[in-house]
């Protein structure tokens, strides 16, 4: 391949290789998501292995080994918690390890409520993001204690939420308790257009269509009525 190849005045340059496939697809993805032009390419090398590298123009080179950088702590995060659930101690000890993330991720220790709380957007049947000025965004959502997202990190926050993937990741490694609820409720859709209404327009869930039923039709369908009332909780 000639790596002269110019775009415009611009050389295309390598940012990333890799054997895993998965991984270049995800950071492609990522500079894709940051307007960044890339493209992924593979060839054969004498010892038979065929790796993947991911280029971009010389002119967007350090953007783009900055967004690599992301996805590859997202990466490490996600299998550190992957290893972390797997490992026996982990799992004997899982009350104790949460308590101990936990505090990781509660909020400052500063006095919240003499900080004036701004409602920055809520979405029916999750929760919603209420902001502190100069604290951060509290996610008021799943289980508490909520978690803050510091306003220094708060861009990067929204940036990972609009790519599934990396945002699933994101979550899986540094909010844990919000992950695992999510997953179990299956609410991971609801929280990003959650996230994503802080930002750009997103329509709000539709309502559930209920069907009125007469006293008569109750009385004689009132066992099916219950069972279906069960089943739908």
């Amino acid at each position: 391949m000639n790596r002269n190849i110019k775009d415009g005045g611009d050389a295309w340059v390598a940012v990333h290789t890799t054997a895993d496939e998965w991984k270049a697809r995800l950071i492609q993805t990522a500079l894709l998501n940051e307007k960044i032009r890339c493209r992924m390419q593979h060839s054969r090398r004498p010892d038979g292995s065929v790796p993947w590298v991911v280029r971009v123009l010389s002119s967007k080179q350090l953007d783009a080994l900055e967004v690599t950088s992301k996805v590859e702590l997202a990466i490490a995060a996600d299998n550190d918690a992957r290893q972390h659930e797997a490992s026996p101690e982990a799992q004997k000890n899982e009350p104790e390890a949460d308590i101990e993330a936990d505090g990781e991720d509660k909020p400052p220790a500063i006095n919240l409520e003499a900080v004036q709380p701004t409602l920055i957007t809520s979405r029916e049947g999750i929760g919603e993001i209420i902001h502190y000025a100069g604290v951060g965004y509290e996610l008021r959502v799943g289980p508490q204690p909520y978690y803050m997202v510091q306003e220094e990190r708060w861009e990067e926050f929204i940036d990972f939420s609009a790519q599934r993937q990396e945002f699933s990741i994101l979550l899986r490694g540094e909010y844990k308790r919000l992950f695992k609820w999510l997953k179990e409720e299956k609410l991971m859709p609801e929280f990003i257009k959650l996230v994503e209404s802080t930002y750009r327009e997103v329509p709000p869930p539709k309502p559930k269509k209920r069907k009125e039923k007469t006293k008569k039709q109750n009385e004689a369908n009132h066992s099916s009525s219950w069972l279906s009332r069960l089943l739908n909780r």
